[in-house]
């Protein structure tokens, strides 16, 4: 084989090899190829999750802002945010009894769950 040839050859074949390689599980550590290729990936699966709990609804509980989250179905307008004052978790409660939601998900951050005595 001639010297250009094989140089070529030795460039397809690494670009053939960087395609087939297993990819990195952090994202950060992934070329713009392998980001690219990931994205047709995830785009083509059938990503749908399973519900579980049709009735339960997602907080996250920040120090001032709190943000909750429906099912689309249950309000059109499915993520609001209240805030942190007994009138405003009173109309966060409202909410999400016309929402027809029986049970919460939240983050778990140990030292919102722990009161101060």
């Amino acid at each position: 084989m001639s010297e250009p040839l094989q140089k070529s050859q030795k460039g397809k074949n690494r670009r053939q090899k960087a395609i087939v390689s297993p990819k990195p599980s952090k994202w950060g550590e992934m070329n713009r190829q392998q980001r690219r290729e990931m994205m047709r990936k995830m785009q083509s699966e059938d990503l749908s999750l399973e519900v579980v709990h049709p009735d339960a609804a997602g907080i996250d509980i920040g120090n001032d802002i709190h943000y909750v989250s429906v099912p689309p179905s249950r309000d059109p307008q499915s993520v609001r945010c209240f805030g942190c004052t007994t009138a405003e978790l009173k109309a966060m409660a409202d909410w999400l009894k016309q929402c027809r939601i029986r049970t919460v998900a939240s983050d778990g951050h140990p030292h919102q769950a722990s009161a101060e005595v």
